[in-house]
This record gives C-alpha cells, sequence and structure tokens, in this order.
C-alpha cells in the first residue's frame, strides 16, 4: 500500500483508520490510529484532559496480533482473522457480524486496490438479528494491505448463508441473501455478549468472566487452561463447572 501523509489520509475516507509511515518505521509498517480522526476529534481530548478525565489508549500493533491469536486459539480461525480486521480498518462489532463475502473486493474500476465495501451491520434487537444500515449512515469504503485481503479470502471460501429462516423469496429473516464471513459452528449470528464471555474478554484477561446466576448456576471467574494436545490446544473447563457450561465452552472452541 503507498506510503500517505497525514494531510492525505484524513482526505481519503477509506485510509482515516490505517496509515503508511515511511519513516521511522520500514516501508508497509501499519500504524494503528483511532477511527474516524479528523482536525475537530483531535482538539476535544485537549479539553477533556484539562477536567481531569484520563487519556484514551489504543492498542499497538503487536498488541492486536497477540489478542488476535488468543481468540483464534478460542474461537477458531475466523476470530483471528475478525479481531485483525477490526484493528486494522475500524470496523465496528455489527459490522463485522453482517460483513457479507460479496463485499470483500479487489481492485476494480471503482478502486484500484484491496478494499471492503461496508453497507450493513448487524443488529440485535429482542434476541432476534436484523440487517440494518451502518451507524449515521456511514457507508463507506475500507482500505485494506495485501496481507488481510489474503486472510479474509481464506475464510471467505468457507463462506455460508446463516441459520436464519427463510422466507418465501429465499432471503433469511434477517434481511440477506449472500454468505455471511463470520459465522458460528452451527451458522448463527455471534452475539455480543456470548462473544465477549467466551473469546474476547478471555483472550484479553486470561480469565473467564463471572457470571450472574441463570438458570440454576453461578461462575466464578476462572484462568483458561488449553491442553496440550492437539497443537495448538483447546480450551480446557475448569473442574466442576456446571456441565451446560462446559458444553458452551466446548462448542466455541
Amino acid at each position: 500500500m503507498n506510503a500517505a501523509t497525514p494531510s492525505s489520509t484524513s482526505a481519503a475516507p477509506g485510509a482515516a483508520c490505517i496509515r503508511c509511515w515511511p519513516t521511522p518505521s520500514p516501508p508497509g509498517t501499519l500504524t494503528l490510529i483511532p477511527p474516524a480522526a479528523s482536525a475537530a476529534g483531535a482538539a476535544r481530548p485537549a479539553r477533556t484532559r484539562a477536567r481531569g478525565t484520563a487519556e484514551k489508549i489504543w492498542a499497538t500493533e503487536s498488541t492486536a496480533l497477540l489478542l488476535a491469536e488468543r481468540c483464534g486459539l478460542l474461537g477458531g480461525e475466523a476470530e483471528f482473522v475478525r479481531v485483525l480486521l477490526m484493528a486494522f480498518t475500524g470496523l465496528r462489532w455489527g459490522e463485522t457480524v453482517g460483513l457479507q463475502a460479496s463485499f470483500i473486493r479487489g481492485p476494480d474500476r471503482r478502486r484500484n486496490h484491496f478494499y471492503i465495501r461496508v453497507e450493513w451491520q448487524m443488529i440485535e434487537l429482542n434476541g432476534k438479528f436484523y440487517l440494518a444500515p451502518p451507524k449515521e449512515g456511514s457507508r463507506r469504503d475500507v482500505d485494506i494491505p495485501g496481507w488481510l485481503f489474503a486472510l479474509l479470502q481464506g475464510i471467505k471460501a468457507h463462506g455460508r448463508r446463516c441459520r436464519c429462516p427463510r422466507r418465501d423469496d429465499g432471503t433469511s429473516a434477517c434481511g440477506s441473501r449472500e454468505a455471511f464471513l463470520f459465522l458460528g459452528a452451527e451458522a448463527g449470528h455471534a452475539r455480543r455478549s456470548n462473544y465477549a464471555a467466551r473469546v474476547f474478554r478471555p483472550a484479553a484477561d486470561g480469565v473467564y468472566p463471572a457470571e450472574k446466576r441463570r438458570r440454576g448456576y453461578h461462575t466464578e471467574r476462572w484462568r483458561v487452561h488449553c491442553s496440550r494436545d492437539p497443537f495448538p490446544g483447546i480450551p480446557v473447563p475448569m473442574r466442576g463447572m456446571h456441565r451446560a457450561k462446559a458444553e458452551q465452552l466446548a462448542e466455541c472452541s
């Protein structure tokens, strides 16, 4: 991907979340920056710090990669790619859940490099999923580097339609007629709360979060243990855990 200066990246909507600096980093090095960074937004933290609010901290490239590797261990290869996608493009959670295979695109007449077309996000309402326009109508093209495009192509080959009930015209109840990139083992959409408890928080903290009493049981925080075989290991439920909880974690691994 061509190197760009801060002034040129602010003008290009697709490059707002990735910058390639020619110096001092080696050519092609990716630098994470906050999504939707702008001159107006840059002035706000100064006023916020004046009131004593802590400055926001953003993940480095190595931190994002380590987190993605742990998510991949707990949730599979697709979760490894999902975390990298969010870290290096600034896509929101709902936009990754609603990402369909046809929106991963290579160079074409629109753009001369790899990109993702963001047209939808997946929202959850009363336990059901629906495709909706992105937040604040932010439909856009998001530039991606070649290595990320290759990873997405790898899981795109295994893309499939969701298990949502079909309507008479063949459209799923969520509003889609195409294959999704990120689905669970049974072709279901990931719920934000379940994903956080089973994959993201254990990967970030090294412990499964405590759960409130639900369905007759209560769990405390416990460390994530991984077996030696098969490589690279699978999560081992804590001894004495409720059977239903252990089965949930086994399905997620």
